[in-house]
C-alpha cells in the first residue's frame, strides 16, 4: 500500500509566459488573464478610456476574469 494520497489536479499555480518571453507564476485566473491582457499590449479595462474601441483581441482574457467574477 502506497504512503502517498490520490493525485489531485489543481490549475494555479502554473508558469506563464510574459510578452516579454519570461516565465512567471501565476496563482488564479485573475491574474492570468491581467498577464494576457498586459501580453497583448491592452490595459485593463479599469484604464481604458470609455471611447476605446474593444475589438476581439482581449475576448479571450476577458472571458476568463468575468469567470472568476462569477
Amino acid at each position: 500500500m502506497s504512503d502517498f494520497e490520490p493525485y489531485e489536479f489543481k490549475e494555479y499555480p502554473k508558469w506563464v509566459e510574459t510578452a516579454k518571453g519570461e516565465s512567471v507564476i501565476v496563482n488564479d485566473k485573475e491574474e492570468e488573464a491581467a498577464l494576457l491582457i498586459k501580453k497583448r499590449g491592452r490595459k485593463p479595462n479599469s484604464e481604458r478610456n470609455s471611447d476605446f474601441v474593444d475589438d476581439n483581441s482581449t475576448e479571450d482574457a476577458e472571458a476568463l476574469t468575468q469567470e472568476v467574477k462569477a
